[in-house]
């Protein structure tokens, strides 16, 4: 008499493969065709410390290559909707086709480079890096010095006081005529390039219940606790400050996420914005999701949830949920 164990077993494997091969077509390959490259307008870094537990950023480099980042600071890349390990990131920036991050741990600081499955580690001396469009900024803390990096080539852009402070969450950003760096607890550096002018501005860009990003010549800054208002939009031509209430924030002792993508057609921004308190605090996260009309500065709101990734396909927006990376049609 045969033993029925065997195919038993076959079956089980094969109903398990099956399973597998189900949900990677449900869930990995409509994530993977679905996203679209992360708007190259919109200069902005990663930084896990801004996630809550079993949480993860979920965006795009130029290419469209997706990413993971996590609350702990591992970086993945999806590849056909697999996610596969990079390796631990502290600040995360996307670039043409990869990523550049940093790490802050004794046996492994400094600036790397992934692209091709592959990592590199840029000069020791660097330790903060961002991305202008075109090419890499990686930032000399000893010296305070600001190069352009492009194919192992580097060349000076401008110097900053080498005294000033440095921290692992420095807001550093950059476009092709901007470079903005939060300095100090109220000082921001801003350099055009353009000009070759060196401004500072009263600005707390560095307390970790503050995000920033730049589009075009606006600094825009999220939650910024300073301000009765919740999002603070500073022209880098003229100098002057917009300030508009969003309906999340400010936080005091607390901290900030959000995520943002463009319609450049309808010159409409897309926000997504959390403010969460410390739990001691019991009070509830403070979530929003919104439409800013960049000619006019009107808003509309699109939901009360936060997407840790907002993306554009095809005209429509798309948000990601920051848990399970389910991907949601807004608009």
């Amino acid at each position: 008499m045969k033993s029925t164990k065997k195919p038993i077993l076959k079956y089980a494997v094969a109903l398990f493969l099956g399973f597998v091969v189900m949900l990677w077509l449900f869930l990995g390959i409509p994530l993977q065709t679905i996203s679209s490259s992360q708007n190259e307008s919109i200069a902005r870094q990663f930084l896990p410390n801004f996630l809550k537990p079993n949480e993860s950023f979920f965006f795009q480099d130029l290419k469209g290559n997706m990413y993971r980042h996590t609350y702990r600071g591992m970086l993945w890349q999806y590849h056909l909707g697999i996610p596969v390990p990079v390796g631990e990131a502290r600040k995360v920036v996307p670039v043409d086709d990869g990523v550049a991050f940093t790490r802050y741990s004794d046996d492994s600081k400094g600036v790397f480079l992934y692209q091709d499955h592959r990592i590199k580690k840029l000069p020791e001396q660097f330790t903060n890096v961002c991305w202008d469009g075109t090419q890499l900024l990686l930032w000399e803390e000893e010296s305070g010095s600001i190069y352009s990096y492009r194919e192992d080539l580097l060349v000076p852009v401008f110097q900053a006081d080498p005294s000033d402070a440095f921290y692992p969450q420095t807001v550093f950003l950059a476009s092709e005529r901007w470079v903005v760096i939060g300095m100090d607890f109220d000082e921001t550096l801003v350099f055009d390039r353009e000009q070759g002018k060196l401004v500072t501005y009263d600005l707390d860009l560095m307390d970790i219940s503050c995000g920033a990003f730049l589009y075009q010549d606006a600094l825009f800054i999220v939650v910024d606790d300073q301000s009765k208002d919740s999002l603070t939009i500073l022209d880098l031509t003229s100098g002057e400050k917009t300030e508009l209430d969003i309906g999340v924030g400010p936080i005091g002792e607390g901290n900030a996420n959000f995520s943002a993508a463009l319609n450049q057609e309808r010159s409409v921004l897309y926000l997504s914005v959390r403010a969460n308190w410390p739990l001691y605090f019991e009070v509830d996260d403070q979530t929003t999701t919104i439409a800013i009309d960049l000619k006019t500065l009107s808003m509309e709101k699109l939901n009360d949830e936060f997407y840790s990734g907002l993306f554009m396909k095809d005209g429509k927006l798309y948000g990601t949920k920051p848990k399970t990376g389910i991907v949601v049609r807004l608009q």
